[in-house]
């Protein structure tokens, strides 16, 4: 099955599956921890274009930050195991141990407790694959802090020390990217398919009495809406992803490839200032060495002016 059939025109995903969701009505910070009330009622939440940039950008945020993103989009719905809450439900088929349930949520108690080092900890791997995925679909290769922001338990990036200066020398230096690059595309494979499947992000058929028949992605809540975005993200994107210049947020350029080459700007004021304000400089910088060369540009012109040619000697 082509992933073409599930988008319109623009890109959009044709059916979404109702990627809807109730926000908790309080959300709060206390000392390390992001807490919300369990209760019915509160608005719902829905993804937006921004939701996993504005995710992705929460891996150094602050504490208030994070709560203004959970009280805009909802929280992530962790268990005591640090995992999304239906990692071990019949669904996955678990049934022979006891189901998790948000952190703190029981008989006695409607308050969920999320640590807000997951949150970032969450925040900096989709932050690490996207930047890192973009780099490998260009068939480079990617730093060794994109490996750190992914934090995957288990891998080691074996791209640096003593150990891969040897196998460099060994295998050539073109086998030797070509091989981490097989690894870190094996990495973000597993790193998406673990998201999807604790999260439990699973195709589904439908068909009406009226209508055709339909396929729908099943994903209500938020960690399972951000894995989703997440692997559309890795597998559609158009453009690609950069990091500001100036204040270091993620932006995901949809229209264009930002260069790594070349210093990039995301749209906050503040940034585009200090954009323009290098591009002023740029600007002296050209018009000063200009100024400088013209002297020597306009003597060697003279000289040329003056010289006869053999021929009419």
């Amino acid at each position: 099955m082509e992933f073409d059939a599930l988008y319109t025109s623009d890109g959009e995903l044709r059916r979404p599956a109702q990627p809807i969701w109730r926000i908790p009505v309080t959300v709060k910070v206390d000392e390390s921890d992001l807490v919300w009330t369990f209760a019915e009622g509160g608005k719902v939440g829905k993804p937006d274009r921004s939701i996993l940039k504005r995710f992705a950008n929460l891996a150094d945020a602050t504490p208030k930050t994070i709560r203004d993103f959970a009280l805009r989009y909802g929280p992530l719905a962790l268990c005591e195991h640090g995992l999304y809450y239906k990692h071990n439900h019949p669904s996955l088929h678990h049934t022979d141990h006891q189901l998790c349930w948000p952190n703190g949520l029981s008989e006695l108690s409607s308050e969920v407790r999320e640590p807000l080092d997951l949150w970032r900890r969450y925040a900096s791997r989709v932050k690490g694959v996207l930047l890192a995925a973009d780099l490998l679909r260009e068939n480079q290769l990617p730093r060794a802090e994109m490996w750190r922001l992914i934090n995957w338990p288990g891998y080691y990036n074996s791209s640096e020390g003593e150990m891969a200066t040897l196998i460099r020398r060994e295998i050539g230096e073109e086998r030797f990217n070509e091989s981490m690059r097989v690894d870190g595309k094996m990495l973000i494979t597993e790193v998406l398919q673990n998201w999807l499947a604790t999260a439990d992000v699973r195709l589904s058929f439908g068909w009406g009495i009226i209508g055709w028949p339909s396929i729908q992605l099943e994903c209500v809540g938020l960690f399972p809406t951000l894995g989703l975005q997440l692997t559309l993200a890795v597998c559609r994107a158009t453009g690609g992803v950069a990091l500001c210049s100036s204040c270091g947020v993620l932006e995901i350029e949809e229209r264009r490839k930002p260069r790594f080459d070349r210093p990039y700007y995301c749209k906050n004021l503040d940034c585009q200032q200090e954009k323009e304000q290098r591009q002023e400089r740029a600007k002296a910088g050209r018009r000063q060495r200009l100024s400088e060369e013209r002297p020597r540009l306009l003597r060697r012109k003279k000289t040329r002016s003056t010289v006869v040619p053999a021929k009419h000697l």
